[in-house]
Formats: C-alpha cells, structure tokens, sequence
C-alpha cells in the first residue's frame, strides 16, 4: 500500500520540515537549447521552485511520435478553428 501524502499548504517533518505540499507536482515537457532549458508550454513556477529534471534520450519512435503529434495539433486547429462554420441539429443527416 502507498504512503498517503498530506494535503496542500502542509510542512511535513518526514520530508525535512521543508517541504511544501501547497504546489501539484507536475511534468512538463522542455528542451535545452545548449545554454538552459525551456518549457515547452507556458507554466508559471514560484521564485525558488524546486525542481527535479530528468534528461531523456531521444529515440526515433518518440521523434515520429512528436511529429505525428504535431500534425495532429495542426489539423484539429484547422478543423475547430474560427472559420470552420458552426453546425447546427438540422445540418445533421439521420
């Protein structure tokens, strides 16, 4: 059985008396540009935010991944986007 964690705003002894349950921990994607790393979608992080990163190798099955993810975004845009007309129940064809 896992360990039940407290809830948000607790200071935890077992954890050092540091830690601060106030902030979900997340995964976020990012790249590192030779000099830092960049999250690859907005997300706003407190002034000494502790941070644990993990690199990952890349593999070819993650770049096609990545690709196919790309296109896929490109073409929902499309689909949903503000010239797409809207539809109603009477376009509907039974």
């Amino acid at each position: 059985m896992g360990a039940i964690l407290p809830g948000a705003g607790q200071v935890v002894p077992e954890f050092g008396g540091e830690y601060d349950f106030s902030m979900p921990t997340v995964s976020l994607r990012a790249h590192y540009d030779g000099k830092t790393i960049h999250l690859d979608e907005p997300f706003e992080l407190p002034e000494g935010a502790r941070l644990i990163v993990t690199v990952l190798e890349p593999k070819q099955s993650d770049l096609e991944r990545d690709s196919w993810f790309e296109i896929s975004a490109r073409g929902l845009a499309r689909a949903y986007g503000d010239t797409e007309p809207e539809y109603s129940d009477a376009d509907l064809v039974p």
